[in-house]
Parts: structure tokens; C-alpha cells; sequence
């Protein structure tokens, strides 16, 4: 039998060798879902299986993008595990196939990444500059940027540089409330818009020595990845940037960072 939600379901079918299977899967199918064994020695619950429509969360606006500044995006969406991949590209608008870059790819001007955020969700980041943009596009200030997670539609929007003066420090990507499996790695986005900004982290409202830590790195401007996550690597993060002398200011962002044991069961 099976439980959604810690409740009894009802729906869908139970094969004979205990699968469920949902044939035309609705909103209120989603849920976590409960396995329940039993035989003359006893009953037994397996471990979560969640069942969860993959969508896109949160919208991207189109950007306009001043002088020597960074161009940062972040997509998230529900998708499973087999769907953890996620395609850019990046057009002339008006769009020419032969003036296309697709990331990651050798000949992609980008710096992309994708993450999950917890056992279900996902975030896909790409990051830009001025020189990396008009490198790969020689006279070119307008495009098409577009993103593919898993198997979800073709999500598009514009962005411009406009060869203006920078506009106020802004933080572009921001930590995500993360839950990862002990033993994993992760990452935790902290990208302004700002070239040469300084970035800091603090757990717990502690300072974090991320240069003194062996499983502590910055990448990509202020992003924290964690290697082989540790129980104790879980609280709260804060990442704080500092706009250099011609961008003054400071923006803060927090995350949750939460840290599990994959359960493990054995049926007799």
C-alpha cells in the first residue's frame, strides 16, 4: 500500500510487485509519497519518494546592462534527478543561427553552472561580462538570451548592453535555501553585478575563513562551494559584497544551509 503525505492513498494503481503507478498525474498528486511492506514478520515504511510537476519558479526579466559590468542570470524549476542539466544560449536580436553560442560549450563566452537546491528543485546560473560578451560578438550590444532546464520548455528573454555609465551595486544571484546529502558537494551563488567587488562570508553570524578551510572555495566571484558536506557544515550563511571605490555600497544575501543522511533500509 501507499501513504501521500502521510496519509492513505487511494489513487493510481498498485502493480504486483508494489509499484505505483499514476497514469494521468495532476496538482494534487503532488506530494511525498510512502511505500508500506508488510507480511506475516511485520510492516515496514520505505524511505521518501516525491512525486512533483516540473515547473520554472520565478520569472527572468529582460536586462540592460551598463559599461564594465557583469550580466548574471538564475533560473529555477522543479526537476528530477535524471533531468539535473540545463542549456543557454545566447543570439543576436534579432536572432541569426550563425551567430549562436551554446553553454557550456568550448565556444561559449559564459560561465554557467546548475546546482540542486534540495532533493527536487534545481538552479541553473550563467554569468557574463562586458568583455566576454563583446568578444564573442564584435559590434554587437543587443541578444537573445535563452535557457533549457531538464526537460522543460525554452525559457527567453533580452538583454543589452547599453555602454552607459555603471549603474549602484546591485547582487544579481543570491544564495538559495539549500538541503544537501552528507558526503555531496554544493554551492551557494553570490554574484553582483560589480567587476572587482569584495566578497565575505559568515556562518552563524561568525566570520568564515573560507582561504583557511580545505573544503571551502570562492569561485566565480563570491560563490562558496563546499566539497564533501559535512553535518556540521549546516546554518546559516550570509554573503556580504563591497562595491569597490568608483561603485561604493554593500548588499547583503542569506541561505539556509541544511545537511541529511541518506535513510537506509533493509526489507527481510
Amino acid at each position: 500500500s501507499w501513504l501521500k503525505d502521510n496519509k492513505t492513498y487511494s489513487g493510481g494503481l498498485v502493480l504486483a510487485n508494489g509499484s505505483l503507478m499514476i497514469e494521468t498525474f495532476e496538482e494534487e498528486d503532488e506530494g511525498v509519497y510512502h511505500c508500506i511492506v508488510s507480511n506475516e514478520l511485520g510492516k515496514m515504511r520505505s524511505p521518501e519518494a516525491a512525486i512533483l510537476r516540473s515547473y520554472y519558479r520565478g520569472e527572468i526579466t529582460n536586462q540592460i546592462v551598463h559599461r564594465s559590468e557583469i550580466l548574471a542570470f538564475s533560473q529555477k524549476a522543479d526537476v528530477d534527478d535524471s533531468e539535473l542539466f540545463a542549456t543557454w544560449t545566447i543570439r543576436l536580436q534579432p536572432p541569426l543561427e550563425s551567430n549562436v553560442r551554446t553553454c557550456p560549450s568550448p565556444s561559449c563566452p559564459a560561465w554557467v553552472d546548475i546546482t540542486p537546491v534540495d532533493r527536487f528543485t534545481a538552479v541553473a546560473v550563467m554569468r557574463l561580462d562586458y568583455s566576454q560578451i563583446i568578444g564573442a560578438f564584435p559590434g554587437q550590444t543587443r541578444f537573445l538570451v535563452a535557457v533549457e532546464l531538464g526537460e522543460l520548455p525554452k525559457r527567453q528573454f533580452n538583454a543589452a548592453f547599453d555602454g552607459l555609465q555603471a549603474r549602484s551595486l546591485t547582487l544579481d544571484v543570491s544564495p538559495e535555501d539549500t538541503t544537501v546529502e552528507v558526503g555531496k558537494d554544493t554551492v551557494l551563488y553570490c554574484i553582483s553585478n560589480t567587476e572587482n567587488a569584495t566578497y565575505t562570508w559568515m556562518k552563524n553570524v561568525q566570520p568564515l575563513d573560507v582561504k583557511g578551510s580545505e573544503r571551502m572555495s570562492l569561485i566565480m566571484d563570491g560563490t562558496l562551494k563546499i566539497e564533501k558536506v559535512r553535518e556540521e557544515d549546516a546554518g546559516l550563511y550570509t554573503c556580504t559584497v563591497t562595491g569597490p571605490r568608483n561603485r561604493p555600497g554593500t548588499k547583503t544575501a542569506e541561505a539556509d544551509l541544511s545537511v541529511y543522511y541518506q535513510p537506509k533500509v533493509t526489507l527481510k
